[in-house]
């Protein structure tokens, strides 16, 4: 029973990451599971978890994690998969149970920070539990433009709603270093509610 949580911006490489996991898991024969949230509909209303290079692995679209502690899906399941974890107002206390009560093994993937870098969600309430924490970064999309490949911290995005939960990907938001997202933020118009 562990809890890994891998954390970063918006194209830092968390899919990616969860889907070397759980190709290099299912490749040993073990059982694994993933979840993603409903509201996530980028890529479709499929059944997959994608990343940005449109790569994808099978997941289980829910509104909810805990109600899946029932489906002989997730018991038979070693490795429970958690996507874009910021979405999911259950989260803490399905985690918590599933590795500490159910014995699992749980990966959860999903921002720290929204783009307004304020706590997403409960995935930053799981670091106390946490086994392993690992925060990724993304390159400065700004900065590579000048041909410097400076770490992105921070998604930043360019819609005027003052909504943290906004899906949506580079059409609307892009990763940041500090320098850029404090002078893209000293630059925005007031926000509109929408």
């Amino acid at each position: 029973m562990s809890l890994e949580l891998i954390i970063g911006p918006m194209f830092a490489g968390k899919t990616s990451a969860i889907q070397t996991i759980i190709r290099r898991h299912e490749a040993l024969g073990i059982k694994c599971v993933a979840y993603k949230p409903i509201i996530d509909n980028r890529f479709g209303e499929d059944s997959f978890i994608y990343n940005h290079d449109s790569v994808k692995v099978a997941a289980k679209s829910v509104n909810n994690l805990t109600a899946n502690r029932l489906t002989q899906e997730y018991n038979s399941a070693n490795l429970v998969i958690i996507e874009e974890g910021q979405f999911f107002l259950d989260l803490y206390d399905f985690v918590a149970s599933a590795v500490e009560e159910d014995g699992k093994h749980v990966v959860v993937a999903g921002l720290d920070g929204d783009r307004f870098r304020k706590p997403f969600g409960q995935i930053l309430s799981l670091i106390p539990i946490a086994d392993k924490v690992t925060k990724l970064t993304a390159f400065c999309k700004r900065c590579a433009k000048d041909g410097n490949i400076i770490p992105a911290l921070f998604t930043y995005g360019s819609i005027q709603s003052i909504r943290s939960v906004q899906i949506g990907g580079a059409e609307i938001y892009e990763p940041v270093c500090r320098v850029h997202y404090i002078a893209s933020i000293s630059q925005q118009p007031p926000s509109q509610s929408s």
